[in-house]
């Protein structure tokens, strides 16, 4: 809270009963001779608070070993850096904002695929809505020797991973679980050759 100081008494006395209450600064009509704002210290006994700001910074400047036009080139560059760095922030979080959305009005897509061993005809067929990042970790459980299919891995194992052969049966424009489940039943169902998947009430879809 700043206190507004008349012209009855001086800047020095004001400074002195303003002393020990919750005023720190305190105008005056009279102002700074350099011409600054007209805002005074109340702990600094009425002296102008952007001469006194100026006095401590050019203590700090000789005590570094530079002169008050550098220290302060140093402070401008490094609220230019840090008003970038805020700038940046936030053109990231905007396109971060951006790519969200845009994969929100993406059309979701849903896959039922076959992995099948080409040595013995045994297949497994399964659906995501990833294909990607579900035939990666199939491959990598594959390769890790940890598939949940052990059958599949027991084929691989003895035939070599190359005659792995990856198909997909099926892409459906639809997000909807129980539509995708039922697709890929279709295919169990139907299928003429030998499935490794055990056959449950409903498949599992596994995204």
């Amino acid at each position: 809270m700043i206190f507004n100081a008349s012209a009855r008494k001086s800047r020095t006395q004001w400074a002195k009963e303003l002393k020990g209450t919750q005023h720190k600064t305190f105008t005056h009509p009279t102002g700074c001779k350099r011409g600054h704002e007209k805002l005074f210290s109340v702990s600094e006994g009425g002296k102008c608070v952007e001469c006194v700001r100026l006095k401590d910074r050019k203590k700090y400047a000789k005590a570094l070993g530079t002169s008050l036009e550098e220290l302060e080139q140093k402070r401008v560059n490094e609220q230019h850096q840090q008003a970038q760095r805020q700038l940046e922030k936030a053109e990231g979080q905007l396109q971060r904002r951006i790519w969200h959305a845009e994969a929100k009005a993406q059309p979701t897509y849903a896959h039922v695929y076959a992995l099948t061993c080409t040595e013995t005809d045994r297949t497994y067929i399964g659906s995501t809505q990833n294909l990607s990042a579900r035939m990666a970790q199939h491959l990598s459980l594959i390769n890790s020797g940890t598939h949940h299919v052990t059958e599949l891995l027991a084929d691989l194992d003895a035939h070599g991973k190359e005659t792995l052969k990856i198909d997909i049966l099926c892409t459906i424009h639809s997000g909807d679980r129980q539509e995708i489940e039922a697709l890929e039943r279709f295919y169990l169902d139907t299928w003429k050759g030998e499935l490794f998947n055990k056959y449950k009430p409903r498949s599992t879809l596994v995204s």
